[in-house]
C-alpha cells in the first residue's frame, strides 16, 4: 500500500480551481514585448486568477489582467497553453493561458499598491517567471504574432 500523505498530481487536479491568465503584449520595432507583473512573495508572473461565476476563460484572463497590470486590449479566445502550480503543499492550481494584445495601459489600476509590472522583450520574460511550463507558454507567443503584426 502507499503512502496516503503523498497525493498524485491527478488525485490534486481534481479539486484545482479553475484558473485564466493572459500573456499581455505588445509590438515594438518589430519585436515582442511582454508584460510581466510582480507577485506578493517577491517573482515575476503574468496575470491570471480564479474565474467568476458565469465568466468564461478568455473574459476571465481580460479581467485578471486589467486588476493585476491596468492594461486592456485584445484577448485571443484560442489558448497559447496549460500550466499547473502547486498554490500549497496540498493544492495544485490548473491555469489556461491565453494570449491579450495591449490597446491601453493605465496610470493607475486596481492592485498599482500591490504589483509592479515591466515591458521585457519575449525571451527575458520567459526566463523570469517562476514556473518553467510558464515560460514555455510565453514563448509560444512567437509562433502566434504574425510578421504583419511586427
Amino acid at each position: 500500500m502507499g503512502n496516503p500523505s503523498i497525493m498524485s498530481i491527478d488525485a490534486a487536479h481534481q479539486d484545482a480551481p479553475d484558473q485564466a491568465g493572459a500573456v499581455p503584449y505588445r509590438v515594438r520595432e518589430g519585436r515582442i514585448e511582454v508584460l510581466v507583473v510582480s507577485s506578493s512573495r517577491g517573482y515575476w508572473l503574468v496575470p491570471k486568477g480564479s474565474v467568476d461565476p458565469g465568466e468564461d476563460q478568455p473574459a476571465a484572463a481580460a479581467r485578471e489582467t486589467w486588476e493585476e497590470s491596468g492594461v486592456k486590449g485584445e484577448i485571443d479566445p484560442d489558448k497559447l497553453g496549460t500550466f499547473t502550480y502547486e498554490k500549497t503543499p496540498y493544492r495544485v492550481c490548473v491555469v489556461d493561458m491565453y494570449p491579450l494584445c495591449v490597446t491601453d495601459t493605465a496610470e493607475t489600476w486596481p492592485e498599482d499598491h500591490v504589483r509592479d509590472r515591466r515591458w521585457l522583450d519575449l525571451e527575458h520574460a520567459a526566463r523570469v517567471v517562476r514556473w518553467p511550463e510558464l515560460g514555455a507558454i510565453i514563448r509560444s507567443l512567437s509562433e502566434r504574432v504574425t510578421p504583419q503584426q511586427r
